[in-house]
């Protein structure tokens, strides 16, 4: 029994995963919270939504979340079914693909961070889009023979679309959505860009599947998921200009962007001096 094969493994990346979760959960108790939510979440809902739905900025961020997301599961989620069944691997040594991806997204954190300080949220959530068309073109072009470095490059990519979307999504929220519409904003971005593009995803995704099996003839490997992520061009083509419809920031916004990130670390500084 090879390590990738091992319970031992196994056991080792529960643990490792369990260990980092309890780490975060300690930086996270030493930011103070506001209770801006709860005296939001006292005002009628229905109002604000109809606001919601007359303001131009936020709609659109709205759909290019929807966009950033169904693309994501599309491109990123469906990379574990194809290096499994194209290439015919085990779950075992399928593992080292999820390493690979939350190693990237560890390591390129900082990077996305200081991008979206540096040129703005909105042009960071055009690139992590971008890094979701650049799994759909890695998979089209991918090798019929199993190389283990394509695919961990394919799933360095992946990790690296999720941090740069969490590191420019969120900013992009936080600067562009008033104070006092974030508590009913945020419900429709839960709905849309959580469980509607996540339907949609499952929609979707299988019925691509069959038909690149159809078109495939059958043919096992990894013919059929190519022509899978070929399908999918036309998805991230229209989700590129939902993404690159959202509002630009102003050059003042932009800044408070790094003063906020300033604040919080000067908020974790003071409570470790008390």
């Amino acid at each position: 029994m090879n390590l990738t094969d091992s319970v031992w493994m196994l056991f080792s990346v529960v643990v490792f995963g369990a260990c980092c979760g309890i780490t975060a959960s300690g930086f996270l108790r030493r930011i103070d919270e506001t209770d801006a939510l709860m005296k939001h979440a006292a005002k009628p809902l229905p109002d604000d939504i109809r606001g919601i739905l007359r303001d131009r900025t936020i709609m659109r961020m709205i759909a290019a979340r929807f966009a950033l997301n169904l693309l994501g599961m599309m491109a990123g989620g469906i990379s574990m079914l194809t290096v499994k069944r194209g290439y015919d691997i085990s779950d075992g040594q399928a593992l080292i693909f999820v390493l690979s991806q939350y190693t990237a997204s560890s390591v390129m954190s900082p990077v996305f961070s200081k991008l979206a300080a540096k040129i703005g949220p909105r042009r960071t959530v055009l690139v992590a889009f971008l890094h979701s068309g650049l799994i759909i073109l890695l998979w089209c072009f991918a090798p019929k023979e199993y190389h283990l470095i394509y695919p961990l490059a394919i799933f360095f990519v992946f990790g690296s679309t999720t941090i740069a979307a969490w590191n420019s999504v969120g900013p992009y929220f936080l600067l562009a959505v008033p104070e006092e519409k974030r508590n009913s904003t945020s419900v429709c971005t839960s709905f849309f860009d959580g469980a509607l593009s996540g339907l949609c995803a499952m929609c979707i995704a299988p019925q691509l599947l069959r038909l690149g099996a159809y078109l495939a003839a059958g043919e096992p490997g990894l013919l059929r998921y190519r022509i899978y992520y070929m399908l999918t061009i036309p998805f991230f083509i229209a989700g590129f200009f939902v993404v690159r419809m959202l509002v630009p920031l102003s050059d003042e916004k932009r800044h408070r962007l790094v003063t906020y990130r300033r604040w919080i670390m000067m908020r974790v500084r003071c409570r470790r001096q008390a």
